[in-house]
């Protein structure tokens, strides 16, 4: 029962709906400050409750959430943890306009993932950069980024994330490069 409404936060997130999903997890949190929890890798859904704080427009909401997390995650050295902490930083960022701070947050948080061995994670953040890349006009390193998320949702059999990114692939425009000679 714990655990039920952060599951379902992460269901309605990912379905498109934050609001929902941050009544839920708020309930969540709200458990587990009842439950007296300081262990970071217990709260493994704080970070889609930043995204839906972000998508909500409640940006400091979100940067107390990642303070407090982040302290108890340095306190005990959780790299796990951090990494998540990373991306969420670099959503922040990119949240308040912020481009090259967000571009350094979620290229670290890319390194971060691939360290503790989450691709899921790492696929997470390749996506965000991707997407940050794609508002600053940096089309190629942004179809490179979002390639990479790609490849590994779907070695991961992570479909929706991958459609995800097949549809931010299709928002860049332009040409992709193709081995060989042209018809031309």
């Amino acid at each position: 029962r714990r655990t039920a409404h952060r599951i379902r936060g992460r269901v309605e997130l990912w379905s498109g709906n934050p609001s929902a999903a941050a009544v839920c997890f708020a309930k969540g949190e709200t458990a587990a400050d009842a439950a007296g929890w300081r262990e970071p890798n217990l709260c493994w859904w704080r970070a889609d409750y930043v995204e839906a704080l972000l998508e909500l427009d409640r940006a400091e909401e979100a940067v107390a959430l990642l303070d407090a997390w982040e302290e108890d995650a340095t306190r005990v050295g959780r790299t796990w943890v951090l990494a998540h902490i990373a991306r969420c930083r670099g959503l922040v960022a990119a949240a308040r306009g912020d481009v090259d701070d967000a571009l350094g947050a979620l290229a670290a948080a890319v390194e971060k993932h691939d360290a503790v061995e989450d691709s899921f994670g790492g696929a997470r953040a390749l996506l965000a950069l991707g997407l940050v890349r794609r508002r600053a006009r940096q089309k190629r390193s942004a179809r490179e980024a979002i390639e990479s998320a790609l490849v590994r949702f779907e070695t991961l059999g992570a479909a929706g994330w991958a459609v995800k990114a097949r549809a931010e692939l299709g928002r860049i425009g332009g040409r992709t490069r193709v081995e060989g000679l042209s018809a031309a």
